[in-house]
């Protein structure tokens, strides 16, 4: 009875070849070495979907820092020198003599501007929060998600090397048994 069901087994052994090549070519036998946090830690820095909603939450908060900066006061500096020429060819004025004068004016404009209520500014600052709300529970999710995936497959790769291992005994237990049944 046990030789019928091992013949009749084959494709079950060609299920656990597969998953044998597969652990070999992804090269999975190295997680052994490390544990789901390790594995979790460097999915945070190379998952590119969580990488690309923390960019995005940076981004959102960016954008309500700028909204913000609206109310901020303004101060402006100008400075302006303007050189002038005259030519006088007679004068009766003392102070003005005959000849060409050349002198300059500088003028110094200091501008301060506080915004004390702007329409477009505060809808700004609104529309900012709640894009900056959604981007941080994008966020969130993002990681919940990074974690069920990593967990899942870190899970699916002791399955299989649990499998593997598994197969691996069946096989030497099956080979004593043909052994035993040959000997």
């Amino acid at each position: 009875r046990d030789r019928l069901s091992l013949q009749t087994c084959p494709p079950c052994l060609r299920v656990v070849n597969l998953f044998i090549a597969l652990l070999c070519l992804f090269n999975i036998s190295s997680v052994h070495a490390e544990n789901l946090e390790e594995i979790y830690r460097k999915a945070l820095a190379n998952d590119p979907l969580f990488i690309g909603s923390l960019h995005a939450r940076r981004a959102a908060e960016e954008s309500l820092s700028q909204a913000h900066a609206g109310y901020l006061p303004n101060i402006s500096l100008d400075i302006e020198r303007t050189e002038t020429t005259q030519d006088v060819i007679s004068s009766d004025n003392a102070v003005f003599a005959v000849g060409q004068t050349r002198f300059p004016t500088n003028s110094y404009t200091l501008k301060l501007t506080q915004p004390l209520f702007q329409w477009g500014s505060i809808v700004r600052i609104r529309q900012a929060e709640v894009e900056s709300k959604r981007a941080e529970i994008e966020y969130f999710k993002a990681r919940q998600d990074l974690i069920l995936r990593t967990t899942e497959r870190y899970m699916k790769v002791l399955a299989a090397q649990d499998l593997l291992e598994f197969s691996e005994t069946e096989k030497t237990a099956v080979k004593r048994q043909l052994d035993l049944a040959k000997g």
